[in-house]
């Protein structure tokens, strides 16, 4: 650890709406697995209307505020950040931080996750070269997925810092 970082005491008040935040999106993504209005890759819903009405008004009431809330601790440090790094530092760094984990999201560990999907749950047969093609190959299924964030916030940064 260089110099200038062992100087800078960490904000736990941050590091704890994070992890606040953090479980509100577990808590969401589980809510969707058992009944709540969205998209996820495995489904066990129930067929009980209220238990889905519960988990959809509680994912409603989260989602309403924690993305934004990512999005707001993530953009106040960006500006001492860049001032402390420079532009081209800092964006390196950003690119090694956030690019590289999207890259390998996106060409592996997606692609994966679709396949055995497909397989285990869709009945799929073919290889998971064919699964990757016909998924993957013409940016159908791009497959952000969970980075989504990764990849927007990437986005808001390289457009700040430029």
């Amino acid at each position: 650890m260089d110099s200038s970082a062992q100087g800078r005491e960490r904000l736990l008040y941050v590091d704890n709406i994070r992890i606040v935040l953090v479980c509100l999106v577990i808590a969401t993504h589980c809510a969707i697995t058992y009944g709540a209005y969205g998209d996820w890759y495995f489904s066990e819903a129930t067929a009980d209307g209220a238990a889905q009405a519960v988990l959809t008004v509680m994912n409603a009431i989260s989602q309403s505020f924690y993305m934004g809330l990512f999005f707001f601790i993530s953009a106040y440090f960006i500006p001492a950040s860049l001032d402390r790094k420079g532009r081209s530092q800092y964006l390196h760094d950003r690119f090694l931080r956030l690019g590289i984990p999207l890259v390998v999201w996106v060409l592996v560990i997606s692609p994966s996750i679709v396949y055995l999907v497909n397989t285990r749950i869709y009945g799929f047969t073919g290889t998971f070269l064919e699964s990757y093609r016909m998924h993957f190959v013409p940016f159908h299924g791009f497959g952000l997925g969970l980075m989504w964030f990764v990849f927007t916030l990437l986005v808001f940064t390289v457009a700040y810092a430029l």
